[in-house]
C-alpha cells in the first residue's frame, strides 16, 4: 500500500504486541485496545466520506487489529500474509489470467481458473483458523474444538450472548466478508466464483435428498449449504453494488462481465 519501511515496522510492532495485552486478562487493557478499534473504523468512515484513498487501508487494518484480539496472532498473521500474497499473486504471477488467450480450450482453462481460485483461496483461510491441532491436522473450523476467548474480551467475568456473538463471531464474519472486497479492490472478478458457488450448493442440496439419515452427515451436508449460501449472499452483494457503481459512472457493461 505505499508504506515506508518505517511505517511498516511500525504497524507489525503494533499487530505483534496484541496478543501480549489480550494474554494479561484485564478488563481496561481489552477496553484501551477496543478504544483503538473504534478510533479506527469511525476515522475510516469519516476518511470514506470525503474520498479518501486511505479509507479502505485503515478499515482493513483495524478489521485485522480486532481479528488478531478475538483470534490470536495465528488467524490475525495468516490472514494478513493471504491478504499480502494474493495481491502480489494478482500483479505479478497470476496476471496473464486476466488476458484473453488465443484458443477455446486455453479461454475455458482460464475462466475455470479465475472462477475457483477466489474460492479455493477463501477457504484456505477458513480451514487456517481451524487448525487448533498445529499445521500438520488440518481442519474445518469444529466450535467444539475451539477455546475460545474472544468473546470475553472487555466483560471477562459475566459477557452477553450478543457480547459473545460480536467479539467473538464478528471478526471473523467481518474478514470473510472483506476477502471478496479484496478481490474486487485488486481486480479479480467473483462472478464466476459466484456462478459455481450456486453449482455447488445445489449438488449439496441434491446430495442431501438421496442421503441416509446419519445425523453427522445431514450436520455436516447442511452446515456446508448454510456457509455456502451465507457465501454466496455476501458476493452477491458485491456484485450488485459494484454494478451499481459501475453504472454510475458510465459504464455500460453487463455486471457479469469477465
Amino acid at each position: 500500500n505505499g508504506f515506508s519501511p518505517q511505517k511498516a515496522l511500525a504497524i507489525s510492532l503494533s499487530f505483534s504486541v496484541i496478543p501480549y495485552m489480550i494474554a494479561q486478562d484485564s478488563n481496561t487493557v481489552d477496553w484501551v485496545l477496543l478504544t483503538f478499534v473504534i478510533i479506527g473504523f469511525l476515522t475510516a468512515g469519516a476518511l470514506r466520506f470525503k474520498q479518501n484513498e486511505y479509507s479502505t487501508v485503515l478499515f482493513y487494518y483495524t478489521a485485522l487489529f480486532l481479528l488478531t484480539m478475538s483470534w490470536g496472532a495465528w488467524a490475525g498473521g495468516i490472514t494478513m500474509i493471504l491478504f499480502a500474497t494474493v495481491e502480489s499473486f494478482v500483479k505479478n504471477e497470476w496476471s496473464h489470467l486476466f488476458q484473453e488467450k488465443e484458443t477455446d480450450v486455453q479461454e475455458f482453462s482460464r475462466m475455470i481458473l479465475i472462477g475457483l481460485l477466489p474460492l479455493g483461496i477463501w477457504f484456505t483461510w477458513w480451514a487456517a483458523l481451524g487448525q487448533t491441532d498445529g499445521i500438520t491436522h488440518p481442519r474445518d473450523i469444529d466450535p467444539g474444538n475451539l477455546f475460545l476467548k474472544g468473546g470475553y474480551i472487555g466483560d471477562r467475568t459475566s459477557p452477553s450472548n450478543f457480547w459473545v456473538f460480536l467479539l467473538g463471531a464478528g471478526p471473523v464474519i467481518l474478514i470473510g466478508c472483506l476477502w471478496w472486497h479484496h478481490f474486487q479492490k485488486i481486480g479479480w472478478p467473483i462472478n464466476l466464483a459466484f456462478l459455481i458457488l450456486v453449482a455447488r450448493v445445489a449438488a449439496l442440496a441434491i446430495q442431501l435428498s438421496v442421503s441416509p439419515n446419519l445425523p453427522r452427515l445431514v450436520f455436516k451436508i447442511g452446515w456446508d449449504m448454510l456457509l455456502g449460501l451465507v457465501i454466496y449472499g455476501v458476493m452477491l452483494l458485491f456484485i450488485l453494488y459494484k454494478g451499481y457503481s459501475d453504472k454510475k459512472a458510465g459504464k455500460t457493461d453487463s455486471i457479469f462481465t469477465i
